[in-house]
């Protein structure tokens, strides 16, 4: 938690720096060139997506399986998959992201309207996130960790325990919505509302 509170924090800093202050750093910004900022971009935009879509679609097949050692070793996968693949790319899309616009339109603060719907969908993403998902993975593995025990008590093809634990339910929507926020995002950065100039 400590680490990820740290990661929010910094790169919150970076884009509000970038925001009010001015370009920064602006040696480096300007040391890559735009199109390698964008390959960048979309390389971390792939990552950050398509980490968020594809732990959804697998936590789907997981939970389906009502296999108890399948269900605990992925709940204890989750945080590694959001450490080495969502959190990274999201960090290498902002941060190319910032640097194309520094290189575009000179200053993250003059940029077009669409380019600050992006970071306003990203930090309702977030809020959303550690609401929904990072808060749940904890109890997800604990309730799945009980109705295991209650299931090899009982009996694994007792019918009586064969219901999940709600929170692995709730999970479900909270991913299906996260995948809805990429969708958006995808929608700005490609419909660019609020001009291209």
């Amino acid at each position: 938690i400590i680490g990820l509170i740290f990661w929010l924090v910094s790169l919150s800093s970076f884009v509000l720096v970038n925001n009010f202050v001015g370009p920064w750093p602006e040696e480096l910004i300007d040391a890559i060139p735009e199109p390698t900022c964008l390959l960048v971009h979309y390389i971390g935009g792939m990552l950050f997506a398509g980490g968020i879509i594809l732990t959804t679609c697998m936590e789907q097949l997981v939970v389906s399986t009502k296999d108890t050692a399948v269900l605990k070793f992925w709940f204890q996968r989750v945080p590694i998959l959001d450490c080495s693949i969502v959190l990274p790319g999201l960090t290498l899309a902002m941060v190319s992201g910032v640097f194309s616009t520094v290189h575009r339109y000179g200053s993250l603060a003059i940029a077009p309207m669409y380019i600050k719907m992006v970071f306003y969908t990203l930090a309702a993403f977030a809020a959303w996130w550690g609401v929904t998902d990072l808060s749940t993975q904890p109890k997800a593995t604990t309730a799945l960790e009980g109705w295991a025990a209650a299931r090899k008590e009982l009996g694994e093809e007792c019918e009586e325990n064969n219901e999940l634990p709600d929170v692995v339910h709730l999970r479900k929507i909270s991913n299906i919505v996260s995948c809805f926020f990429v969708v958006a995002l995808y929608a700005i950065m490609t419909l660019k509302p609020g001009g291209f100039h």
